[in-house]
């Protein structure tokens, strides 16, 4: 089976997707999750999210708890339960800083938005990266 290699959008391309999103939803932020680079989580299917600006961090891990059950789920040949009890941890920024668990997204995202008008956010979970090491 032949793998394909997506194409990495320029940064001009970036930001005109962020700037499409933000016009069309304006209440929200327009998300681009990665795991962090040491983490042995597997690859998430979904990495681009549109979150509402009010939700809490706490919330938005909730949320993504789905995404990675399900990434968990395809990479051990598992059925997924859509939900995980692995615990995780969102880093903001490109110095992929911590936040409280109630920080209002809107808030992080005005303080880290990228140029290109994302705000990245590395995913990772010390408890997974323990058990698979």
């Amino acid at each position: 089976k032949s793998k394909t290699r997506r194409k990495m959008a320029t940064p001009e391309e970036r930001r005109r997707e962020a700037s499409r999103l933000m016009s069309k939803h304006p209440n929200h932020v327009p998300l681009d999750l990665r795991r962090r680079a040491r983490s042995n989580l597997p690859k998430l299917v979904r990495t681009k999210y549109l979150i509402p600006v009010w939700l809490c961090i706490g919330n938005v891990l909730v949320a993504l708890r789905h995404d990675v059950a399900e990434a968990i789920a395809q990479a051990t040949n598992q059925v997924s339960t859509g939900y995980t009890h692995v615990p995780l941890r969102i880093r903001f920024g490109r110095g992929a800083q911590l936040f409280g668990l109630s920080h209002k997204i809107g808030d992080v995202y005005d303080q880290l938005k990228g140029d290109d008008g994302f705000l990245v956010a590395q995913l990772e979970s010390p408890e997974f990266d323990k058990k698979t090491n």
